[in-house]
């Protein structure tokens, strides 16, 4: 009875905490959660999720190269999303290594109507440091959706399809949060002492190496409590079911 006792009286003090919380003035950015906008407005608007894959070399016998991820992420995409977020209606990166024909992979995939689709594939064809990047062999191939072709209307289509349909709806706000986090540790990491411009393109791919090491350490150290125990908590620390170790 004790322990029934104690229980009721942290799930009171949870809820008072959270109404507490609720009671706060709220921040208003002015945009609309895309939760709040019926999947037929996108329709009409025509928005579709769009893949940019940058297939990234991997020689035999060597592990993958994930500062290059790193240097994707912050010289070529960075750029985009300074100028088009606010017509983003949900963003996010995929990473992946596997010896298999994708191989390393890393992509940046985004919600957006076909206009926008083609302005950031232009600004990523016309990024000279990918340019040089796949002249010297870093990036061994690049392939971006056609935006005359949108084929992926609903906010689910790029979700995993063995997930309840709820889940791969609003999932992607979750990821894209993930990925921002990811891109700003990138920014707090990567070296600042010699001006991108300067260095040649392998240098400028090397300078991504502390950073990698130091966002690692990172997610060893901290991510238990800041990432997997906080997304316990939102679920109310209920049991998880783990049914299979998953690698990168």
């Amino acid at each position: 009875m004790k322990d029934q006792a104690a229980a009721v009286f942290i799930v009171l003090a949870m809820a008072s905490v959270v109404t507490g919380c609720a009671r706060q003035p709220a921040v208003s950015s002015g945009a609309v959660p895309i939760e709040h906008i019926e999947q037929s407005e996108f329709a009409e608007r025509n928005v579709s999720w769009w893949y940019a894959r940058f297939k990234i070399t991997w020689p035999e016998n060597y592990p993958p190269d994930g500062a290059v991820d790193l240097f994707l992420a912050d010289t070529v995409i960075r750029p985009i999303l300074e100028t088009y977020s606010s017509k983003l209606f949900r963003w996010r990166f995929h990473r992946r290594a596997a010896r298999d024909i994708a191989g390393h992979q890393f992509s940046f995939i985004f919600y957006a109507s076909p206009d926008v689709a083609r302005d950031i594939f232009e600004r990523i064809k016309s990024n000279d440091r990918l340019t040089q990047a796949v002249s010297s062999h870093i990036i061994e191939k690049v392939r971006l959706d056609d935006p005359e072709k949108p084929a992926r209307p609903a906010l689910a289509d790029t979700s995993d399809r063995s997930w309840p349909g709820t889940l791969q709806k609003h999932w992607p706000a979750y990821i894209m949060g993930v990925s921002a986090l990811w891109l700003g540790l990138i920014d707090e990491y990567k070296d600042k002492t010699v001006p991108d411009g300067k260095r040649d393109i392998q240098a400028l791919v090397d300078a991504y190496r502390d950073a990698e090491e130091k966002i690692t350490n990172i997610w060893y150290q901290h991510g238990q409590h800041a990432l997997l125990h906080h997304l316990n908590a939102i679920f109310g620390y209920e049991p998880i079911l783990i049914r299979k170790e998953l690698t990168f």
